[in-house]
């Protein structure tokens, strides 16, 4: 499982390193010339082989900076985006954040940090551990997204976000989708959820329930 707790100034990602670390020396990705520029990663190791393909693949890249946008689990917290300039310790060492860029954010009013919040959010600190092995040298800007989030405001993170591509960034949707249903039912939901990004339809997107995806605002977004 992971979680993470908050100690002393830096937030903590805790995982199974000796499962992370097998999977890691399984059969190696290929480099592509293909620049990644977003992603979709889900958030539960259950699906940790897809978690692992993609950093191994981003780590061709190696981007100085990655921007993660995942769900307000539980809606804590005074703003509707939520950040943290604390760093993360890793069984692999910490990730430190990239201070620059958040309070750039900061300043634009778009976010808000709030470490209370972010210590126990696994949006984050599930995927920490993968980015670490992978990027060692690359900083996060944890973003995560309240579900009240409306059209607009999304539209102004979006082109705020937009601005840091051209610095070697890249932005992650950490979401786990459909959600406590049976097969058949989950792949109904998918293939629903999938057709709406595939036509780009952001504003039924942001009407999409808990059995479809955890965070509609960071699909929307991405």
């Amino acid at each position: 499982v992971f979680f993470a707790l908050l100690l002393f100034s830096r937030q903590v990602a805790f995982s199974d390193k000796e499962l992370l670390e097998e999977g890691a020396r399984g059969e190696k990705t290929s480099q592509e010339n293909n620049q990644i520029t977003l992603g979709v990663l889900p958030h539960d190791i259950f699906a940790s082989f897809i978690i692992t393909d993609f950093f191994q693949r981003l780590s061709f890249q190696n981007p100085k900076t990655i921007i993660i946008l995942g769900p307000n689990h539980y809606e804590k917290g005074n703003f509707k985006v939520l950040t943290s300039l604390f760093s993360w310790e890793t069984p692999f060492g910490q990730i430190f954040p990239d201070e620059l860029i958040i309070k750039d954010l900061l300043a634009e009013n778009l976010v808000e940090v709030d470490e209370e919040v972010l210590k126990n959010e696994h949006a984050v600190g599930a995927l920490l551990p993968f980015l670490k092995f992978y990027l060692p040298e690359t900083t996060i800007v944890p973003l995560i997204l309240s579900g009240r989030l409306d059209f607009e405001e999304i539209g102004v993170l979006a082109q705020k976000l937009l601005t840091y591509q051209k610095e070697g960034v890249v932005i992650l949707a950490s979401i786990d989708f459909s959600h406590n249903l049976r097969s058949k039912e989950a792949q109904l939901k998918d293939d629903s959820t999938l057709g709406l990004m595939k036509s780009f339809s952001y504003r039924e997107i942001l009407t999409l329930d808990d059995r479809y995806l955890d965070s509609p605002p960071s699909l929307a977004t991405i």
